[in-house]
């Protein structure tokens, strides 16, 4: 038979308290990790920017893939610029004459 009531409180358990300042935590190290993310897509910008048709642009691209692919925050800054400029399914376009 099914005990019912609440479960005893076990040693590990945490608190409200104890709760709330790992949110709090998450939610700073999320905006940190956010604001590394977009400078980063800064200087990957800034890169592609600077491609210039003279040079070999080719070997250009290939730095600029590995040095997202190397990256902390490459691919997040790739995902993060894309959700930005992407519009929203709820955006309607319409033309005005």
């Amino acid at each position: 038979m099914r005990k019912r009531g609440r479960p005893p409180i076990h040693s590990r358990a945490m608190t409200n308290q104890e709760r709330q300042q790992r949110k709090t935590q998450k939610q700073q190290r999320d905006w940190t990790d956010a604001v590394s993310a977009l400078s980063e897509l800064g200087g990957i910008i800034e890169k592609i920017d600077m491609l210039n048709l003279s040079d070999d642009v080719t070997n250009r691209l290939a730095e600029i893939q590995n040095e997202i692919r190397n990256s902390t925050y490459g691919f997040r800054a790739i995902a993060l610029h894309k959700s930005i400029s992407a519009p929203k399914e709820t955006e309607s376009w319409t033309v005005v004459p």
